[in-house]
């Protein structure tokens, strides 16, 4: 597994976007994108609701100024791995 982080948003900074609260690794980032509920008829690559039902855009991870922005969050005490589902979430930018 790599140690590269993984921005979603390209290699160049954004003017416009901030840092998520806490990079991830890129696998995490993924396995927590895959947990959100797809959206029926819709790319779920692409579109995907977290937990309160807010649309978020894959590309927009860590886009706060985004309408479709998403950070990750932790739902539990203790350190993530890889395949323990639940203890973080995809999440709205607006339902931090």
């Amino acid at each position: 597994m790599s140690d590269e982080l993984f921005s979603l948003s390209g290699d160049m900074p954004v003017a416009t976007q901030a840092a998520p609260r806490q990079s991830y690794d890129r696998m995490i980032v993924e396995e927590v994108w895959d947990s959100a509920t797809p959206i029926a008829g819709n790319d779920a690559g692409l579109w995907r609701r977290d937990e309160h039902g807010a649309t978020i855009c894959r590309s927009e991870y860590g886009n706060r100024m985004s309408s479709y922005g998403w950070e990750i969050i932790e739902t539990s005490s203790g350190s993530y791995q890889l395949g323990t589902p639940g203890t973080l979430k995809a999440t709205h930018v607006e339902n931090l």
